[in-house]
């Protein structure tokens, strides 16, 4: 098979493990405060942060040797290599006796789950030029529907007797993405070998890579920086029970998937600076709603209104990136992968320090003023950056 021709069932299928890992990994994710004082009696707020940032230290770490390794073996054994270790290290968390046990089985899980970037990989290699742009929106609703799923389900097993219980749910999932990318292996055919590209330009200066970095930790962690106490922040604030408070925690998640077809007309090349810049203040202000909400209506409407500026906002951002990186697009998107992740990995330490020393309330507020300081970085240094200019003979971009 070549990798223009990947055939619907190979995509489906690996679509269907992506949609397995990332709900496996996201299990309990809008709940651990609560979950760490049901299982393990512990009241600290800040250990979930802790314990959250550990979880994406040990991610930044694990998925670059990951990497390497695909550059010498066939990154499908290594997905079932990589998954099979999660499985055992998942369902030996089903039967930990202290929260020291359970920490050092997460690290270890999560470092053979990590294997599972190589998802993404795969299906851009398989999907050749043309299809990448298809292949990337399918991913995006993938794993929104992923996280929409482990929400759901996160409030129904956080109500079984034993919690952990819900761990032997998970290796049972890691097992069965085992099979089915032993079955697209099966099915797949040869990989080709890469073929050397040609001498690569960047449109963008330094100066505006640097903006481009600030802006995208900044939006990153004012998106993140919330998520860690959200559910007991709704809970605590309008007496909510676990499902009411699921729902609020994945609703941005829905509103993403219903804006998605709005995008190609509410972030067309000469609208990007404007509709970025509205997008990012109307976040702002829904963050601040969300922390003053007084009712559930009132908390779900500001949930709706962030969800579909979020999705408005990193569009036109990343629209704008890919519009100037010329043929070094592929750099520019790993630079923006790489501050991301490091925005994954900060946003619950400094949660962690705000419920800590202010509120529940606090990690809102924060996000609000990261917003309006990305609102600035964006305006002037992103959006008004200068380009290098192109070589004699070629248009500019």
């Amino acid at each position: 098979m070549s990798a223009a021709g990947i055939s619907p069932w190979v995509s489906r299928t690996l679509l269907a493990c992506g949609f397995l890992f990332v709900f496996t990994e996201t299990l309990l994710s809008p709940f651990w405060p609560q979950f760490f004082q049901r299982v393990f009696g512990v009241e600290a707020l800040e250990v979930s942060g802790h314990y959250i940032a550990l979880c994406r230290l040990t991610v930044l770490i694990g998925a670059p040797l990951w990497g390497l390794l695909a550059r010498r073996f066939e990154p499908m054994w290594l997905l079932i290599i990589g998954q099979g270790g999660a499985a055992l290290f998942t369902l030996l968390c089903a039967f930990v006796d202290s929260l020291d046990e359970f920490v050092v089985l997460s690290v270890l899980l999560l470092l053979c789950k990590s294997s599972y970037l190589l998802f993404y990989s795969v299906l851009i290699e398989l999907s050749g030029q043309r299809g990448q742009a298809q292949v990337v929106g399918r991913v995006q609703a993938t794993v929104h529907l992923a996280l929409i799923s482990s929400t759901a389900a996160s409030a129904w097993l956080l109500q079984l007797d034993n919690p952990l219980r819900l761990f032997m749910l998970a290796a049972a999932l890691d097992v069965l993405q085992i099979v089915l990318c032993a079955f697209v292996l099966k099915r797949r055919g040869p990989r080709q070998a890469a073929t050397p590209s040609a001498e690569r330009r960047r449109v963008w200066t330094w100066r505006a890579v640097g903006a481009f970095a600030a802006a995208v930790l900044l939006f990153n962690l004012a998106g993140n920086v919330v998520r860690p106490y959200f559910t007991l922040f709704s809970q605590q604030q309008l007496h909510l029970e676990a499902w009411p408070a699921a729902v609020a925690f994945f609703l941005p998640s829905v509103m993403v998937l219903l804006c998605m077809p709005w995008v190609p007309t509410l972030c067309q090349s000469g609208l990007r600076r404007v509709g970025f810049s509205v997008s990012v203040a109307l976040m702002a202000l829904a963050l601040l709603a969300q922390a003053m909400a007084d009712s559930y209506a009132a908390l779900l409407a500001a949930r709706a209104l962030f969800g579909a500026t979020l999705l408005l906002a990193q569009a036109n951002l990343e629209l704008h990136l890919f519009e100037g990186a010329g043929d070094d697009v592929h750099w520019q998107y790993s630079l923006a992968s790489v501050v991301q992740n490091l925005a994954q990995l900060l946003a619950p330490l400094l949660a962690a320090a705000l419920v800590a020393g202010y509120s529940l309330a606090s990690p809102f507020i924060a996000a609000a003023a990261l917003l309006l300081l990305t609102l600035v970085i964006a305006h002037y240094g992103v959006f008004a950056a200068p380009r290098r200019p192109p070589p004699v003979g070629e248009p500019t971009p």
